[in-house]
């Protein structure tokens, strides 16, 4: 165990890393500098390596041609490591080393247990006795770096292991067509509904969304080789700015929320925004969930659908030739706030995994991909569709989800807005 000394802690900021990727990560960050734009370097080093630690002789700070001996010790339980130089005093270090006696990096899983359940990464650390305040303030400084630049580390290696189902090219093309055309629009529209900053990047987020679905049913228009735009049914649709944008790129659909908001006056009347309170036995049988002419919708979008998540996974089952696509940010499983059994890797990768294995059990092919242009860790989406030739009992299927809880819980469509 780590000695019990006073730590400072810097910073504490989410993420989406888990245990694995974690140890992967640090182990390549400390190794290898040129590795991410790190304000830290490490060089030379791993002089030998234990089951319980890794010691490093040779630390560096932007500087290639200093250098000052270092212990880097790792502790596999605690989800940590640090690093201390081989100094008794601040004025023993080289003016480039972070003012520290020991420098501790840590993945806090159990700690983020209250609130959204997502992983933290931590940076703190231990003054010398005879820091200055000015050694202090430029230590805060430098390990607040340290942690940003690490995280986004963290998030390339994660990233590069789930690309977008789309090309950035063809996202990127699309999003600038948008941006442009709604922005300033929606903007005016509806302000008086939100904070400006918060409506304005609130919008923003949506027009991303709505550009990778078009970028999404694009693509499949192309590959199917059909004759007129996908229809849709956006469950959950809050402000109804992603409705609103493809109604108005000529997709067909409707948006349904639990209640309406006052942006929806704002949008002319081509725009289909219902409101609508919808039970389980609204997808048991589809009501509401089918156009007016009785036909399914192609496409059943949830975006921040909360409560409706794991429901829209089962419509899109139960409807021949429908696809879905998920956003996913609260968790939610059939009976209500989903409690994963395990959380070595977060609770939002759980709750993605989870909803992987509901599709799975319906007989869904799924995809995962990632939206990069979002600022939250809170990027990965999922499209869903039933493959020609599989089995189809998805009512069989959802009366086991359901009997795994003697309350048949209502299931409500909750705004994200």
């Amino acid at each position: 165990m780590e000695e019990d000394r006073p730590l400072t802690v810097f910073v504490k900021e989410s993420t989406a890393i888990d245990e694995e990727t974690f140890w992967i990560l640090l182990r390549e960050w400390t190794l290898r500098p040129d590795l991410g734009d790190r304000e830290m370097r490490f060089r030379h080093l791993l002089s030998s390596t234990h089951h319980d630690e890794m010691v490093v002789n040779q630390f560096c700070f932007n500087d290639s041609s200093a250098s000052i001996d270092e212990e880097v010790t790792l502790f596999l339980e605690e989800l940590a490591v640090t690093y201390s130089p081989k100094a008794q005093s601040v004025a023993e270090l080289p003016n480039f080393y972070i003012p520290l006696k020991r420098l501790r990096v840590e993945l806090d899983l159990l700690g983020s247990m209250e609130g959204d359940l997502e992983p933290h990464l931590v940076v703190s650390g231990e003054f010398f006795e005879d820091s200055p305040e000015s050694a202090k303030t430029l230590a805060k400084s430098h390990a607040k770096a340290l942690a940003a630049s690490l995280n986004r580390d963290f998030l390339k290696h994660l990233n590069s292991s789930c690309p977008p189902l789309i090309s950035p090219q063809v996202f990127q093309s699309i999003y600038s067509r948008l941006l442009p055309k709604f922005i300033v629009q929606l903007v005016v529209q509806l302000q008086g509904n939100l904070n400006p900053l918060t409506l304005r990047s609130a919008i923003e987020k949506d027009i991303a969304i709505a550009a990778l679905l078009i970028g999404l049913f694009e693509e499949e228009y192309k590959d199917k080789k059909l004759t007129k735009k996908q229809s849709f049914l956006d469950l959950g649709c809050g402000l109804g700015v992603v409705t609103h944008i493809l109604t108005e790129e000529g997709y067909p659909g409707r948006g349904i929320d639990i209640r309406s908001h006052p942006s929806w006056e704002q949008y002319p009347p081509s725009v289909s925004l219902v409101v609508k309170e919808l039970v389980v036995d609204d997808f048991r049988t589809h009501t509401s969930l089918r156009q007016d002419d009785g036909q399914p919708y192609d496409w059943l979008i949830g975006n921040r659908s909360d409560e409706l998540t794991p429901w829209i996974i089962y419509a899109t089952a139960d409807s021949p030739n429908s696809r879905f696509f998920l956003l996913p940010c609260c968790y939610w499983d059939f009976h209500g706030r989903f409690e994963a059994r395990e959380n070595k890797t977060g609770g939002y990768r759980a709750y993605v995994n989870y909803l992987k294995s509901v599709a799975t059990s319906f007989s869904l092919s799924v995809e995962e991909g990632r939206l990069d242009s979002l600022s939250s860790n809170k990027r990965y989406y999922l499209v869903g569709k039933r493959e020609e030739g599989t089995p189809n009992t998805p009512a069989a299927v959802l009366e086991e989800y359901m009997s795994q809880n003697d309350d048949n819980k209502i299931c409500r469509v909750n705004s994200h807005s």
